[in-house]
């Protein structure tokens, strides 16, 4: 296994942990509580994406633009359209700088990852 793969595996069980946390009433800090889970989101969404092309296409790799989009795309969709559609969901643009951090943390560690291999990042 690779490091891309541990780091996909990892924020995985952050989540469940998370989420595990929650259900039992463990009590987070304000920024945990409020921008874990999105910073995890793109990391997340990513990794989805990257292991399930690679069944079709082993040697695939998400691009820096493939990852901007897809942000941009959860961006747009979380941040502007749900607001004023639903009262459970809130515009908040430190959600945004979270979901960036996350999709930044995971191009780093994929071309970390992949640096050294001979496909096209």
């Amino acid at each position: 296994m690779n490091l891309y793969a541990y780091f996909f595996i990892s924020c995985l069980a952050a989540a469940a942990l998370f989420l595990l946390g929650d259900e039992w009433n463990w009590s987070y800090p304000f920024l945990l509580r409020n921008y874990f889970m999105d910073v995890l989101c793109m990391p997340i969404v990513f990794g989805i994406i990257h292991y399930s092309l690679r069944l079709i296409k082993p040697h695939f790799k998400l691009t820096l633009s493939m990852m901007i989009v897809l942000t941009l795309m959860y961006v747009i969709y979380f941040e502007v359209i749900l607001p004023p559609l639903s009262p459970r969901y809130t515009f908040d643009g430190w959600d945004i700088v979270a979901y960036i951090l996350g999709a930044s943390i995971s191009f780093i560690v994929q071309r970390y990852t992949f640096l050294n291999k001979k496909t096209v990042l």
